[in-house]
C-alpha cells in the first residue's frame, strides 16, 4: 500500500520542466507525505481493518445465561473460562488451568446454564474464536498492532492471554494435543501434562 500511494503521489512531480523552486517544493511535499500524511492513512487503514467488532457480533447471539451462540457453526460457548463465575454481567474470578486429561474430565462433569452436554472444543472450533484487532491475521499468528487477548473482548469477557486446550489429539504423538494461544492468536501442540486454560462448548443452542 505504501509503495502504491507513494508512486501515485509522485506522478504529479515527474515532469522534467520543473523549475528549481518547483523541485524544492515537490521534495518538501514528498517529505511531508512520507512523514505526516502517509502514517495517518496507514493508521486509518489499521482502524478500518480492525474495526469489525459490530459485524462479527452479528454472527453471535448473546444469551442472558452466560453463554453465546455462534449462529454460523450452530454451537454455544460459555462466555467465561472454566474456573470463572458468571455473575450476570461479567466473568468474575480467575480462570483455572488443567492438564489435557483433566480438561476432558472437568468437561464431562460441567453443569452450566441448565445443560450437561458441555465438552472441550475441537481445534477447528477453538480457532474460530481468534480475533486479531489489527485486522491482520497471518498464516500462524495475528500480525500488526493487535491487542491481546486475541478474542472478541465484549463477548468473551476477561479471557486470559494464554494457552487454551482443544480436544484434538496431535496425530504424530499421543503425548501431545492441540490448543490455541490467545496471546498471539496462533495454535500449536503441547504436551498433555501442560497446564492450560479451557473454554467449553456444546452443539446447538
Amino acid at each position: 500500500m505504501r509503495r502504491i500511494l507513494l508512486s501515485t503521489f509522485l506522478i504529479s512531480f515527474s515532469l522534467p520542466t520543473l523549475a528549481n523552486d518547483d523541485i524544492r517544493y515537490a521534495i518538501e511535499r514528498v517529505q511531508q507525505f512520507i512523514n505526516v500524511e502517509l502514517p495517518k492513512l496507514e493508521l486509518h487503514q489499521q482502524r478500518v481493518n480492525g474495526n469489525h467488532i459490530p459485524e462479527i457480533q452479528e454472527l453471535y447471539q448473546i444469551n442472558p445465561d452466560g453463554t453465546v451462540t455462534d449462529k454460523a457453526l450452530n454451537i454455544t460457548w460459555m462466555r467465561c473460562s472454566l474456573g470463572q463465575v458468571w455473575d450476570g454481567k461479567t466473568c468474575a474470578g480467575n480462570a483455572k488451568t488443567y492438564t489435557w486429561r483433566q480438561a476432558q474430565v472437568e468437561a464431562k462433569k460441567s453443569r452450566f446454564a441448565g445443560k450437561a452436554d458441555w465438552r472441550v472444543p475441537t481445534i477447528e472450533e477453538l480457532r474460530s474464536l481468534v480475533y486479531c484487532s489489527s485486522g491482520q491475521r497471518g498464516s500462524k499468528y495475528c500480525e500488526g498492532n493487535y491487542h491481546p487477548p486475541t478474542i472478541l473482548p465484549l463477548i468473551f469477557l476477561n479471557t486470559a492471554s494464554s494457552f487454551y486446550w482443544s480436544a484434538s489429539p496431535y496425530a504424530e504423538s499421543s503425548n501431545f494435543a492441540w490448543g490455541v494461544y490467545f496471546k498471539y492468536g496462533g495454535d500449536g501442540n503441547y504436551g498433555r501434562d501442560y497446564y492450560g486454560h479451557m473454554r467449553l462448548v456444546r452443539s446447538g443452542q
